[in-house]
């Protein structure tokens, strides 16, 4: 696809591609076009089971837009929420929502007794 791009400056998204792996090529080579559509593909599929690995993601290329759009998912799959301060720190993020999904396995596990 990275290649394909760079001849056509066109992208189709095609079956079991990695667009995270597309998007850090993209910033490695520093195509801004071809991140800029990344992008909007990811945000557009992102989700609670994804939006860690995307934050990390945005946070390692400084990808601001991506980055809040992914926090705003995992601030949603929280109670309380969470500190802006968070939204620079993605290893704290990584561990509070895998502390959350364990927590929220074991509750669902001990529901019915």
């Amino acid at each position: 696809m990275f290649l394909k791009f760079l001849y056509t400056d066109e992208i189709e998204r095609e079956e079991g591609s990695n667009l995270l792996e597309l998007f850090s090529l993209a910033a490695k080579f520093n195509v801004e076009n071809l991140m800029t559509m990344v992008e909007e593909m990811i945000t557009d599929e992102l989700n609670a089971d994804n939006a860690i690995e995307i934050f990390e993601l945005a946070c390692l290329f400084n990808c601001h837009g991506m980055k809040t759009s992914a926090f705003e998912v995992i601030h949603s799959m929280f109670d309380k929420p969470l500190k802006d301060e968070l939204m620079n720190q993605p290893e704290v993020v990584k561990d509070l929502v895998e502390a959350k999904r364990k927590f929220d396995s074991m509750m669902s596990k001990y529901k019915n007794l």
